[in-house]
């Protein structure tokens, strides 16, 4: 044989076992963390939150009638909450916001974490990238159109979007809570910006004008959040193994099963 032929097969050799150290390497930073360690680390995030008291600036609009009025909002952690509008004159006509979504911020258990976005309608077995705003997140949840899901932000493991169905109101719009503009708070994060939306007949904004960490709080005042069954039957998927250390996924849009959902 011809040294050409030998060295044809050397390169062609080298080429496939480039080939293979790529998509070796595809496979072990392609791993996609499990929502419960998704849930685990966004939970870090607020663990030593026992009590919230905050002002809020709220903008209502509700079937076409615009409000603008302040409230204050006590959180007990891990499922006691009060909300007063603080101008009497006010009067909150239709369709009411419901506050689930504030136990994001003060459940303190990956379990009732896992019960309380089961009991919305999340797929805790589907887990997903997607992009937010230019950036890359996890998304929680089915992509279908509509579908509860939660997406968190990728490196801070911060709630982005939660969007869900209350369980007495099926037959109605599902729920969508958007959460901007994170700023340290007695040292832990909070949105000084969210948006609640349900449906097109109702949309409030609130903008946070103060917020206080664990300071008493009387719980005359409070209301346990409603608790709501679990689905009959919840699938479960077998995750990959965890390689070596735990490599976050790359910043590529080829591995984004849906890059574009909720681009802003």
């Amino acid at each position: 044989m011809s040294v050409t032929f030998f060295r044809n097969r050397y390169k062609y050799t080298l080429l496939l076992l480039m080939f293979a150290v790529f998509f070796y390497s595809f496979s072990v930073f392609a791993y996609i963390m499990p929502a419960d360690q998704l849930l685990d680390f966004m939970i870090k995030n607020f663990k030593d939150i026992r009590t919230v008291t905050l002002m809020q600036s709220t903008v209502r609009t509700s079937y076409g009638i615009e409000e603008s009025y302040d409230e204050q909002v006590w959180l007990e952690s891990p499922d006691k909450y009060s909300v007063k509008t603080l101008d009497p004159a006010v009067e909150k006509n239709g369709i009411f916001a419901d506050q689930l979504y504030r136990q994001l911020f003060t459940t303190g258990s990956i379990e009732n974490m896992e019960r309380i976005l089961l009991s919305l309608g999340v797929d805790l077995s589907q887990v997903s990238l997607t992009r937010l705003n230019g950036e890359i997140a996890y998304l929680i949840g089915s992509k279908e159109p509509g579908s509860p899901i939660l997406i968190i932000e990728k490196k801070r493991f911060l709630p982005l979007v939660f969007v869900y169905k209350i369980p007495e109101g099926l037959a109605g719009d599902p729920v969508t809570v958007k959460f901007e503009d994170y700023q340290k708070k007695s040292k832990n994060w909070y949105p000084c910006l969210i948006t609640y939306e349900k449906g097109g007949n109702l949309k409030e904004q609130y903008t946070v004008k103060t917020y206080q960490k664990n300071i008493p709080v009387d719980s005359s005042i409070l209301t346990e959040f409603p608790e709501y069954e679990l689905p009959a039957v919840s699938e479960e998927k077998d995750f990959p193994a965890v390689p070596w250390g735990t490599p976050s996924a790359p910043d590529s849009e080829e591995m984004l099963d849906n890059p574009d959902v909720f681009e802003e």
